[in-house]
């Protein structure tokens, strides 16, 4: 009877695929040997789907993200790979980690499940602030994933008492996917949290005022903005003046049209951008607006402009090798007409 059983087990076994085998070995904890098992059927059957989802998944178990991506690259099973993602984002602790699935998260997902990630993302920084754990990275990534600006509004009044302003400029200030208006009610949050500590926190309050500057200079330069962080700005032994940037943001967008505004913005960029020329021997190598800020600032401008006069994030985009860069407004909102400035010279102005 016993040695039935036995032939009945290893019958068993024998018919179940290797799918099934590596999910028990990783139930038992050996998840090596079902990396293994999972590798070598791969190896004998290359378009076994489940076989490479259960090993992507392994991989991003162990935090192998870079295996997983290659391994993922060959399907075309978003919503499977999207799941591994979203699976592995919850799983792990490390920020970066962290911020990097869900980047992949979003990137695999159809526009409204998108939306579910940045929740889910935001939801496990809450947890971190929560617990106390630092969640920067977590806070970055946010901001800069275009389906999460609409996400970020929602808890941004309740976080903004427990962020530091290092983190909110980090949360808010960094994205290039906010609107105009998105951009004016942050700036508009930050400034209440401003008005409504005043006094007790004085520090913080002109450093929230700083990242308002950044976010929407147009709120930053209001009268009672401009009062409110010359009271600030005397409470906490610096200059009763704004500061060397602020005094930048001030010029630059409070007088003239939108266009006018845009105008004078690029060009003293355009300026910034030639001199670094002059000395480097190209252009900044930045990927974005917002990693061109660590190349002029402080250096070539005390404060990097990042919106033109209608609100609207500037574009910077540069050549190979930095032998050429451009900068791009998108002009007035409707018209479909570009303010661009190219290689030391302002190329197309016709936006009204």
């Amino acid at each position: 009877m016993k040695g039935l059983l036995l032939f009945v087990m290893l019958l068993l076994a024998g018919c179940s695929s290797p799918v099934e085998r590596a999910t028990k070995l990783t139930a038992r904890g050996d998840a090596k040997a079902a990396e293994t098992l999972l590798r070598d059927q791969l190896s004998a059957q290359p378009d076994d789907l489940h076989a490479r989802v259960m090993l992507g998944r392994l991989l991003l178990r162990r935090n192998a993200i870079a295996d997983a991506d290659q391994l993922f690259a060959e399907l075309n099973d978003n919503v499977q790979i999207a799941a591994s993602y979203r699976e592995a984002m919850h799983a792990q602790e490390d920020e970066k980690a962290i911020a990097a699935l869900a980047y992949r998260a979003v990137r695999r997902s159809r526009e409204s499940a998108a939306a579910t990630v940045c929740k889910e993302l935001l939801t496990i920084a809450d947890t971190r602030r929560t617990a106390g754990v630092p969640h920067e990275e977590l806070l970055a990534i946010a901001g800069a994933l275009e389906p999460c600006a609409p996400t970020i509004l929602e808890p941004l009044r309740k976080w903004i008492t427990h962020m530091s302003a290092k983190e909110a400029l980090a949360f808010v200030g960094e994205s290039p996917y906010f609107t105009a208006e998105q951009a004016r009610e942050i700036a508009i949050t930050l400034r209440d949290e401003a008005a409504r500590i005043a006094g007790k926190q004085d520090a913080r309050a002109l450093a929230l005022l700083d990242v308002v500057a950044r976010v929407s200079p147009a709120i930053s330069g209001d009268l009672d903005v401009v009062v409110l962080r010359s009271r600030l700005s005397s409470a906490v032994g610096r200059s009763s003046t704004p500061s060397a940037s602020s005094v930048w943001l001030f010029q630059i967008y409070r007088d003239g049209t939108p266009k006018e505004i845009t105008l004078r913005v690029m060009r003293l960029v355009g300026q910034a951008l030639d001199v670094y020329k002059a000395d480097m021997n190209r252009y900044p190598l930045a990927y974005d607006f917002f990693a061109l800020r660590g190349s002029l600032t402080p250096r070539y401008l005390s404060e990097l402009p990042m919106t033109d006069g209608w609100g609207r994030p500037l574009v910077y985009t540069v050549g190979w090798n930095g032998v050429s860069a451009s900068v791009v407004s998108r002009g007035a909102p409707g018209t479909g007409s570009d303010i661009v400035w190219e290689n030391g010279q302002i190329l197309q102005a016709d936006s009204r």
